[in-house]
């Protein structure tokens, strides 16, 4: 299943599905520049999705990705690999 939904702002989300409990949230890589500035407010962001999205029941993961693509980072946070809640 395909979701189209916003977790923050400045931030939009493309899309959001959900397979073997990893939820691939996909964000515009142009969009990338909405980003809080500073790693701290960048960290905050992601950990606060990811945290949201792992509260669902079938999520144990998030990989995020740019454009529907894997990438190294997001800002200045490592994206390149599933993150999980903290």
């Amino acid at each position: 299943e395909i979701y189209t939904l916003s977790l923050h702002d400045a931030l939009p989300i493309l899309t959001v599905r959900v397979e073997s409990g990893t939820c691939y949230l996909n964000l515009p890589r142009s969009d990338v520049s909405l980003l809080p500035e500073g790693q701290d407010a960048q960290e905050l962001l992601v950990r606060g999705m990811v945290n949201s999205l792992c509260s669902i029941a079938s999520v144990d993961r998030v990989q995020l990705l740019l454009d529907g693509e894997v990438a190294a980072s997001l800002g200045q946070i490592d994206i390149s690999g599933p993150l999980c809640k903290e």
